[in-house]
Formats: C-alpha cells, sequence, structure tokens
C-alpha cells in the first residue's frame, strides 16, 4: 500500500507544479490552458486518494467516492486539448457540453446521496450499466481526439512539404497512453486479474 501512496503523492506533486507553469506559457496558450485545467483536476484527484489511503479518515470517504466520476472529465479534456492544439480555436462556452457527461453522473450520484444511500468510499454505487455507459463515453472521446490527429496529419501532407518532419510523435504517444490506460480499467471491469485493479490504473 505504501507504493501506491508514494506514486500517487508524486504524481499529485508533479500535476500541481505543472499546472500552473502550463498556464502561463505564451505558446500555444489556449492548448496548454485546457491541459494546466486536466492536470490540476488529476493533481487534487490524486492528492486525495493518497491521503485517504495513507490515513483512512473517514471524512475522506465520500470525496474518495465522488472521484470515481472524474473519468467523465478526463476523457472530454483528452479530446478538447487535442481539438486546440491541433485547430488553433480555444474552448468557448459552447464547450461547456463536453461537461454534461460527468455533471449528468454528479446529479444520479446526489440523488442516490439525498434518497439516502450510503456515501462511502467501498459502498459499492456502480449498478450493472455503470461501466458500460462509462467505458462508452470515454471511448467515444478517445476516438474522436484519435481522429482529430490523424485529420491534422493529413492536413499536413497535403500542405507542407517537410510534413514528415512534423508527425507530433508526443501527440500521438499521448493518445496511445490513453488507450493503454482505458484498455487496463476495461480489462479491470470485465476480469478480476492479479495485479489489475484501481490502483494500477492510476499509477
Amino acid at each position: 500500500m505504501g507504493t501506491w501512496i508514494v506514486l500517487y503523492a508524486i504524481g499529485a506533486a508533479q500535476a500541481a507544479m505543472l499546472a500552473p507553469a502550463l498556464w502561463r506559457r505564451p505558446a500555444n496558450a489556449a492548448a496548454n490552458r485546457v491541459l494546466a485545467a486536466w492536470l490540476a483536476l488529476v493533481a487534487f484527484d490524486l492528492a486525495i486518494k493518497a491521503a485517504y489511503m495513507a490515513t483512512g479518515d473517514v471524512s475522506l470517504a465520500p470525496a474518495f467516492r465522488v472521484l470515481r466520476l472524474l473519468p467523465f472529465a478526463y476523457a472530454p479534456l483528452f479530446f478538447l486539448y487535442v481539438r486546440t492544439l491541433v485547430t488553433g480555436r480555444a474552448p468557448r462556452w459552447r464547450d461547456l457540453v463536453h461537461a454534461t457527461g460527468l455533471l449528468l453522473m454528479l446529479a444520479w450520484m446526489a440523488w442516490r446521496w439525498l434518497s439516502g444511500a450510503a456515501l462511502s468510499a467501498s459502498g459499492d454505487w456502480a449498478l450493472a450499466w455503470f461501466d458500460p455507459v462509462l467505458f462508452s463515453f470515454a471511448l467515444a472521446y478517445l476516438a474522436a481526439g484519435v481522429h482529430q490527429i490523424q485529420r491534422y496529419q493529413r492536413w499536413l501532407r497535403q500542405r507542407r512539404s517537410d510534413a514528415d518532419r512534423l508527425p507530433l510523435r508526443w501527440l500521438v504517444a499521448m493518445a496511445a497512453c490513453q488507450c493503454v490506460i482505458w484498455g487496463i480499467a476495461a480489462l479491470h471491469a470485465v476480469a478480476e486479474l492479479p495485479g489489475v485493479d484501481d490502483r494500477l490504473i492510476y499509477a
């Protein structure tokens, strides 16, 4: 358990330091601010998880449980980051529509809580439909992000003679990492395998 706590704490600290640095970075400002918001959310997520695992403080249990819904924000933020980076178009108010999934799930959780369901870290709020909805939602955004990258690469090849020098390998690697993370999550959802669990996903 101690190893996971250290990994989460390091991840939270790195994200917390990178977020303001990216927010202030003048190059690709709009995209970097989307990434900064994403990292700030990750920092909060990992910090609460590390604190709860380290202390077992029951007052953190409800927050720990609510954090399970944050993947409904992570996938749209990945898409918005890619779209903003490759198009140069900053997010607008209408892009709040991409928060609909998270807001609906938070409303559902609030309704369950007001109905008397126990909001604890170990309580099973994940009904049979939860995982299929989450993975369908996330994979749709992941696919949309990958499509944006591919479309941008095609656009470069049509207009730039040096397009092969501009493959955005780091962005492709980022998308691949997202696929790996969600693949681990999906494997955990359908099978019980040693070492494949929520702790591995967040690590």
